[in-house]
């Protein structure tokens, strides 16, 4: 199981370098690998537990899973800032993550409205905001080609 560990902890340390390989080899910005690429692949785990999570009727812990690793995402960057020494972090990123932004603002709307409004009849799927993502690819790709 350590060896396992080993291997997961590894693959966190070099997969910002790979990330950069791609974006530079590909012409499609670091912002973007970034924002698609690097936040999929680490987020494959919280993917795997929510599924099982509904699968099993714990829907609790699903949603939990996903909204308290947003929340922990979050306080990760306020760790980067204290850490970051050339400044603000947030004030030297790109702009381009401006729509990330945006992006994420709207899904967390549709969240709080879904867990706010739970008494209505299921007439939109709580994924809605899931839609939202593909607009967001689009414009993210123009910004960065």
């Amino acid at each position: 199981m350590r060896f396992y560990a080993c291997i997961i902890i590894a693959a966190a340390l070099f997969l910002p370098h790979f990330a950069e390989k791609i974006a530079e080899q590909t012409g499609l910005g670091k912002s973007f690998v970034g924002t698609l690429f690097l936040a999929a692949s680490t987020s494959l785990p919280e993917i795997a537990v929510s599924m099982a999570a509904v699968r099993m009727g714990f829907i609790d812990l699903s949603v939990g899973n996903l909204l308290g690793s947003n929340i922990f995402n979050v306080f990760i960057l306020f760790i980067d800032d204290l850490f970051y020494t050339k400044g603000h972090l947030l004030k030297d990123a790109s702009d381009a993550h401006l729509v990330s932004v945006f992006s994420v603002i709207l899904m967390s709307a549709v969240a709080i409205i879904g867990l706010y409004l739970p008494h209505y009849r299921k007439e939109i799927p709580a994924g809605m905001g899931c839609p939202a993502y593909l607009p967001y690819l689009c414009v993210e790709y123009c910004i960065v080609v």
